[in-house]
């Protein structure tokens, strides 16, 4: 695999770009996802207002790995409107993205305020996205101090479990695009 990562810093952002060749002779399984951590300016996430808009979300077995999906409506896990994180603990995965008519989904982490945040924009190769507040880092004082929004385009234990795995054929390509918007006033 030849794999190139682009990272453009402009006007709208940063957009990322990461192109996978498969410059082999057989077929090659594949994944891709990248993890930023974000804040929308307040010391905790918990006040800090989430939307993602998705269907459904990936239930996990002991080990965190994805045993099936799960409507989010009328769960906790639906943030497909924005509300605050409040103390809910999330290392949860969400699919069935609701995206717009030019084929891209937007995530968002905003102040309490409303008046500024971040937008994760999920734009191509991009199935899945990861949503986690750090409850379970190694050191406490790392806690809820950011959102860790990840765009992936297969969901983990992928390559076990093959759930919307991709596979490379030889000469074959894949692009992944996203980007974080920052937006509003302080």
């Amino acid at each position: 695999m030849e794999v190139v990562a682009e990272y453009r810093l402009g006007q709208e952002g940063l957009q990322v770009a990461v192109t996978t060749t498969n410059v082999g002779e057989t077929a090659a399984p594949y994944g891709v996802g990248q993890h930023p951590y974000l804040t929308a300016g307040t010391d905790l996430v918990d006040a800090a207002l989430l939307t993602v808009p998705a269907r459904y979300r990936l239930c996990t077995d002991e080990h965190g790995l994805p045993t099936g999906e799960e409507p989010v409506e009328g769960t906790a896990y639906d943030f497909r409107t924005a509300r605050p994180i409040g103390e809910q603990l999330l290392d949860t995965a969400f699919t069935g993205l609701d995206r717009d008519p030019t084929g891209r989904s937007v995530v968002r982490l905003a102040h309490p305020s409303g008046r500024h945040g971040i937008d994760v924009r999920l734009i191509e190769g991009i199935r899945y996205v990861q949503v986690y507040t750090g409850d379970t880092l190694s050191e406490a004082g790392r806690r809820r101090r950011g959102v860790a929004i990840e765009p992936m385009s297969c969901p983990a234990d992928a390559f076990r479990s093959g759930t919307a795995l991709t596979v490379l054929e030889p000469g074959g390509s894949n692009v992944f695009r996203w980007g974080l918007v920052p937006w509003g006033s302080p």
